[in-house]
């Protein structure tokens, strides 16, 4: 049981910056459709940033399970060992 809650404890701020990160992905998509009418130039750039935005939110959940799973793997070889 304190293995789950050290777990948690270590995802909260991999959980919360994907919130804040997935929060200006919609802000920026959000702002290039509903908007006020604009130049199709600053339409194209928020919808850039908004890709890199999802790029970088990927990315951060591609580490946090590969962290999870090496932390998971040393766990089990040092239990293993005792």
């Amino acid at each position: 049981m304190s293995t789950q809650k050290s777990n948690r404890r270590r995802a909260l701020p991999y959980r919360v910056l994907s919130v804040l990160i997935m929060g200006a992905f919609l802000a920026l998509l959000l702002a290039a459709f509903y908007s006020a009418p604009q130049s199709l130039t600053s339409r194209t750039l928020l919808l850039l940033l908004a890709g890199v935005l999802l790029l970088v939110l990927l990315a951060l959940e591609v580490v946090y399970r590969d962290t999870t799973r090496l932390r998971e793997r040393i766990r089990l070889l040092e239990k293993n060992r005792e």
